[in-house]
């Protein structure tokens, strides 16, 4: 019980998982950790790390392990802190750590990368894990993963608002050097971007603009805000001014949210009094359905003259 109860101690701050060298520092013998071993109450996770018998065998898991495995010079990075800050490449994480090169690595099972220095201003923590900031996090990843999927990425990470299409252009622009493909693969995303430099609420304001695009329909005005008479503003996802034709677009919060379905309806009521007429589409419409929204935008453009 003594040794559950020292490791479980530990574990509970490091997602289940505790190491070797935790436990002897904790006050355990090497002798009383292999007997929990040995009747199945511990399970090796990694060299020198272990899992309680309740704990799964999850990402989190892993990471944590490759983390305490490689000491305190180990950080997330890469996939697995894009992970950790909610980024979306399209794929499953990956367990991906950076250990500075003074530091020795005994991980095999994971990707690390191992630069001479790391700046300790872009170590944060991100779900209770040492990880690169989620700036450093971007440029990393863009070295790492396919081309095509990094203006997803790049989508992803301005939705978490932990950064703007400028900060982002002013890293790429300081740290472009020839041996770095990641900067300059960033700036070709940002500048290709549909929006600009304006940061999108959510993934289908980002898709419906690139739709606009693909489709070759009018760019509408993004995120239009409208004065009303009692001197308060309104906002609509795109607008065609002229013909005060807005469109919204509804991902699954809109619909989850009960106060903000509500608060929708009466601000398009509204708007409506004031002579806008309204087109809504749904996430599975602007992915699945691309060629009817573009028809149905580009014929309410037509009847509206």
């Amino acid at each position: 019980m003594h040794v559950l109860e020292t490791f479980d101690a530990i574990a509970s701050r490091q997602h289940g998982v505790a190491g070797m060298r935790q436990l002897l520092d904790a006050g355990l013998t090497r002798a009383e950790v292999n007997r929990a071993v040995g009747y199945g109450a511990l399970v090796p996770v990694a060299d020198g790390v272990y899992r309680g018998l309740g704990v799964g065998t999850t990402f989190e898991v892993e990471l944590s392990a490759a983390l305490i495995t490689n000491g305190r010079f180990a950080v997330a990075s890469h996939r697995s802190a894009a992970y950790l800050w909610g980024f979306d490449w399209g794929e499953a994480p990956v367990v991906e750590i950076t250990v500075i090169r003074t530091a020795s690595s005994r991980t095999t099972a994971v990707v690390v990368h191992r630069p001479r220095q790391i700046d300790p201003n872009v170590i944060w923590e991100a779900r209770g894990f040492p990880a690169t900031s989620p700036l450093k996090t971007l440029v990393d990843l863009a070295e790492v993963v396919e081309v095509d999927l990094l203006p997803r990425v790049v989508e992803s990470a301005l939705l978490t608002r932990r950064m703007s299409v400028e900060l982002i252009r002013r890293t790429c622009e300081r740290l472009d050097n020839p041996k770095w493909k990641g900067p300059k693969r960033l700036l070709n995303v940002i500048d290709a971007r549909v929006l600009g430099s304006q940061l999108p609420d959510s993934r289908p304001e980002v898709l419906f603009a690139e739709l606009c695009e693909r489709y070759a329909v009018p760019q509408p005005v993004f995120q239009l805000r409208i004065r009303m008479p009692d001197g308060s503003t309104r906002r609509i996802d795109f607008a065609y001014p002229d013909p005060k034709l807005a469109i919204e677009v509804d991902g699954w919060a809109s619909h989850l949210d009960w106060s903000r379905f509500q608060d929708d309806r009466v601000r398009q009521n509204e708007l409506a009094l004031l002579g806008w007429q309204f087109l809504r589409f749904t996430w599975d419409q602007i992915v699945n359905r691309p060629d009817w929204v573009a028809a149905t935008v580009l014929a309410a453009l037509e009847r509206l003259g």
